[in-house]
């Protein structure tokens, strides 16, 4: 079943498995892309999307504006 993201629970699962998932929280880029943050899972510092270079993360725990949260991750 899709996500609506394109990729499937199932790989979502997958993803999850493959990265050990820890400690930490999911946030989509302003395309829509998946990232996590880890320890505390609240945005630090300001990095770059590895699929679309849009910025991704925020500062003192408060993040982008154009970020949002990947509630179904």
């Amino acid at each position: 079943m899709a996500t609506g993201r394109g990729i499937t629970k199932r790989e979502i699962q997958e993803i999850k498995a493959a990265m050990g998932m820890g400690l930490g929280l999911w946030y989509k880029c302003p395309n829509g892309h998946p990232y996590k943050i880890e320890d505390c899972g609240r945005a630090m510092v300001e990095s770059i999307c590895n699929e679309c270079h849009a910025r991704i993360g925020g500062t003192s725990h408060r993040l982008r504006s154009d970020n949002t949260e990947a509630r179904d991750f």
